[in-house]
């Protein structure tokens, strides 16, 4: 069973719908990142105090300095994505890989997703694919679909993310034109979408849930990024499988096929 969106006309709460979702994102990951700070923080402070205290011989010191170093840069690596998500503003159209953009996102959802005990991994990516796309934009669409998919999947389970070019057309698209595109796919490992919600799951507020676990916006906005870049989503489910988001995305200009 599918559900697709294809209007792209961007709704005139656009913005603020994005900005709520973006702080709900950040509000789930802290969880997780305040877990995998933990470790390397107390090696700082415990080396810290050793040098402090006097007792290293200066081969001892010069050890215990490069440990510090080697920690904090490992802390840097967790919150930097964090931050760079955070105040991540749209800042216009660029060339953009949408497979880099997707290890990239993947980075800053590491914690969330070890937190959860979820497995995600990406395929393809290998093929030459850009789009012309914000990439402020595009990272805040990819984190909004992958948190919504390891949140749908059990402890243990798996969520997968495809990187491919193909030639679709928009879901209802009378003329049958097809174009170019980048397909994303996002397949989780949960129970998949009851037949009655699917149909409205690209729309704000809806989600399958439990209340507090999330406002329901992450799809919502994710379709109406991918609207305002000439794109579209589309949602597939049968009960008992999962669920698959499909983010299809036009190309940027001088990158088709020869």
């Amino acid at each position: 069973m599918t559900i697709g969106s294809a209007n792209r006309n961007p709704s005139p709460a656009a913005a603020q719908l994005r900005h709520a979702d973006r702080w709900a994102i950040v509000a789930r990951l802290l969880p997780g990142i305040a877990h995998d700070l933990s470790t390397p923080l107390n090696v700082v402070v415990g080396r810290a105090r050793l040098i402090a205290s006097g007792s290293l011989d200066e081969a001892q010191v010069e050890r215990s300095a490069r440990i510090v170093a080697e920690q904090s840069a490992k802390m840097a690596a967790i919150v930097v994505p964090l931050l760079d998500f955070a105040r991540d503003e749209p800042a216009g159209a660029a060339a953009v890989d949408p497979a880099a953009a997707v290890d990239r996102v993947l980075e800053l959802l590491a914690p969330f997703a070890h937190e959860r005990r979820v497995t995600v991994t990406r395929a393809g990516g290998g093929e030459s694919i850009r789009l012309h796309a914000d990439c402020a934009l595009l990272r805040h669409l990819l984190a909004a679909v992958v948190v919504n998919a390891i949140q749908a999947t059990p402890r243990g389970g798996a969520v997968t993310i495809e990187v491919h070019r193909e030639h679709a057309a928009p879901p209802g698209d009378s003329s049958g034109a097809a174009e170019e595109v980048a397909r994303l796919v996002v397949q989780d490992g949960g129970s998949g979408i009851p037949p009655a919600v699917l149909p409205g799951i690209l729309l704000p507020f809806v989600s399958t849930r439990p209340p507090g676990d999330g406002a329901g916006l992450g799809l919502a906005v994710a379709a109406g990024i991918a609207r305002e870049h000439g794109g579209w989503v589309a949602a597939h489910s049968d009960p008992g499988c999962g669920a698959r988001i499909e983010v299809f995305l036009p190309l940027a200009r001088g990158t088709s096929r020869g």
